[in-house]
């Protein structure tokens, strides 16, 4: 019964204009799948654990989670559509169904690097090892890494008289990098190490709306995280991490807090996310000195419906890179350098009919990685900064829909320029690109309401 659904996905507009009769006996096991719904989704959620890989564009995040928020750029925290709202919104579920969403993002990137530093190499013999005054591999060559990957889309929205109810497990941020070759002199001596990361997250909300009797809501969400890492960077001694790219787990515990309004043709959405506090990876405890928490975060956005066809959004988001440790500190210090980040998100929905309906967004932020921070990034390269979205909804009964959208990250590169900590002087002249196409597809079944 579980391979059903696909098959009566691709069939089932050509069933209800040529087969009535057949259409009512695929109704039934439309419902009777959506019924499964719920268990799947528990069961998915659990395989979610186990191999949510991802790959992210706003910093180490996606621009949106599932095929709706994609298709217009990410933006829509005033226009609740899904179950993803509970995590982009939680206050804006009141205005959503009983519903279950499942759906998937595969991920196909070009990431390409290309190891420079200064010509001349001062070694100097220690007691045991050498001292590279350049740490670029300059024999690595341009390397490339262009493996696909997925994310999962898992939730549920459930209203009740007085408040409503949403749960999810969404891969919503992440990193994946294999090179053939060592980014840096001492990890080719190392055994060909200094050429891996695989960062890899899940976030899990609990969350609840509800609406005043003047129409504006609010919400709340308890965020749970679960990560984990594995790597074979050196640490700050050049000497290869002790977790040998094995995995690594870290749980974690964060807070949303959101606001919606909805009048006549236009609405509001405003969402704070607070810092996401997380255990410590203890195999990387000589690599990630601070715990890998995630930053806090601002949303804010407005929905505009000129006409019953149209709707379109305008989202504004800020990330507080800065603000972690581990991310914002410089390499010497054991972070990564990141900058905070201003993201701009545009998008439009048009109702083609009562079947179709298509969406197109844009999304833009500027890379928080600095150019004198380009050699530290080689094995977290999150410099996509142009994002554009398509996308379109197919109603396949008053109860069911199909969606789908595309992503394309146009490519970034970024080559550094040798003015930051001796990381940065020791790599001067590194280039790395990153270019990304994604597609997802998502499947909803919207239940008969019940207050």
């Amino acid at each position: 019964m579980l391979f059903r659904a696909p098959f009566l996905v691709w069939y089932l507009p050509k069933v209800y204009v040529s087969f009535p009769r057949v259409y009512d006996v695929m109704m039934k096991r439309l419902n009777r799948a959506a019924e499964l719904g719920v268990r799947l989704f528990f069961l998915v959620a659990g395989l979610g654990l186990l191999c949510p890989t991802l790959y992210a564009a706003e910093g180490n995040e996606l621009i949106g989670i599932g095929a709706v928020q994609i298709g217009t750029g990410g933006a829509g925290i005033a226009a609740p559509k899904d179950a993803t709202w509970s995590f982009l919104n939680p206050a804006s579920m009141v205005d959503l169904e009983r519903r279950i969403d499942i759906g998937v993002e595969a991920l196909f990137l070009k990431r390409k690097a290309e190891p420079r530093g200064p010509l001349v190499v001062l070694n100097y013999q220690s007691s045991q090892e050498d001292l590279f005054l350049s740490l670029a591999n300059n024999d690595a060559g341009t390397m490339s890494d262009s493996s696909p990957m997925f994310s999962p889309i898992l939730g549920v929205i459930w209203p009740f008289e007085d408040f409503t109810l949403g749960v999810g497990v969404f891969g919503v941020q992440g990193n994946a990098v294999d090179y053939p070759r060592s980014r840096s002199v001492p990890g080719r001596r190392r055994n060909h190490r200094d050429r891996r990361a695989d960062l890899q997250v899940l976030k899990m909300p609990i969350a609840i709306a509800h609406r005043f009797p003047n129409d504006w809501a609010v919400g709340a969400a308890l965020v749970g995280v679960y990560s984990r890492l594995r790597t074979d960077s050196l640490t700050l001694e050049i000497t290869p991490t002790r977790g040998d790219f094995d995995w690594d787990d870290s749980y974690g515990l964060g807070f949303k807090f959101s606001l919606y309004k909805r009048w006549d043709r236009w609405s509001f959405g405003a969402t704070y996310t607070t810092r996401q506090w997380t255990t410590e990876f203890s195999k990387y405890r000589d690599l990630v000195t601070k715990h890998l928490d995630f930053p806090q975060q601002f949303q804010v956005g407005v929905a505009y419906r000129p006409s019953r066809w149209w709707e379109l959004v305008a989202d504004y988001k800020f990330i507080d890179w800065s603000g972690i440790s581990q991310i914002g500190r410089e390499a010497v210090h054991g972070g990564l350098n990141w900058d905070d980040q201003h993201i701009v998100k545009v998008g439009a929905t048009y109702r083609a009919s009562r079947l179709w309906t298509f969406r197109l967004g844009f999304s833009y932020g500027e890379s928080p990685v600095p150019r004198n921070a380009v050699f530290t990034n080689v094995l977290f390269p999150a410099i996509s900064e142009k994002h554009l979205t398509a996308g379109f909804t197919y109603r396949l009964t008053p109860q069911a829909d199909l969606h789908f959208a595309y992503l394309h990250a146009f490519e970034n590169t970024m080559r550094e320029n040798g003015k930051g900590d001796i990381f940065s002087i020791g790599g001067r002249g590194t280039k790395f690109s990153l270019e990304q196409d994604s597609v997802a597809v998502e499947f909803s079944y919207k239940f008969k309401a019940k207050h």
